[in-house]
């Protein structure tokens, strides 16, 4: 809870107000603005907390596990394509160039929410960024215990 915050209640005393003619009106927009900040400052713990219960509780259903998993893998899928054509030093229009396309069709393969990837794409693409990078795909068993506890750590 941050100095201005006691329980539900702002203390006042912390924060300058203005006197005279360029005090700003009863109910003065900044005023109020002010105080929703702070009002929002001091909810930030009961929110974070509300939030843990919310994940805790879809956490639980072993459906959801799942799908939150599938996600998150294609989550770092593009993102893992994008830091290492970034980390061989090269464009997208490089990139590009190197594989025989067009920019957008890079941008494409590369952008958030993508998900036609094939594995012959992916082989072309880490073939085009260079010797130094390579393609790995691990398919293996996991017993269900560790299914939750896999789900919990990559929360």
């Amino acid at each position: 809870m941050g100095p201005a915050c006691r329980g539900d209640i702002i203390a006042r005393s912390a924060v300058h107000r203005p006197r005279g003619r360029d005090a700003p009106q009863e109910g003065h927009a900044s005023a109020r603005a002010a105080t929703a900040r702070q009002r929002a400052a001091c909810d930030r713990p009961a929110g974070q907390a509300r939030y843990d219960a919310f994940w805790e509780e879809q956490l639980a259903d072993p459906e959801f596990r799942r799908v939150y998993a599938e996600e998150a893998a294609k989550k770092e899928l593009w993102l893992q394509l994008v830091e290492a054509r970034q980390a061989a030093g090269l464009t997208q229009t490089q990139m590009a160039e190197r594989l025989g396309v067009s920019q957008s069709q890079v941008a494409k393969v590369e952008r958030h929410g993508y998900e036609a990837y094939t594995l012959t794409t992916l082989r072309r693409y880490v073939r085009a960024l260079g010797e130094d990078f390579a393609l790995e795909v691990q398919v293996r068993h996991i017993p269900h215990a560790e299914h939750v506890a896999e789900a919990v750590a990559t929360d």
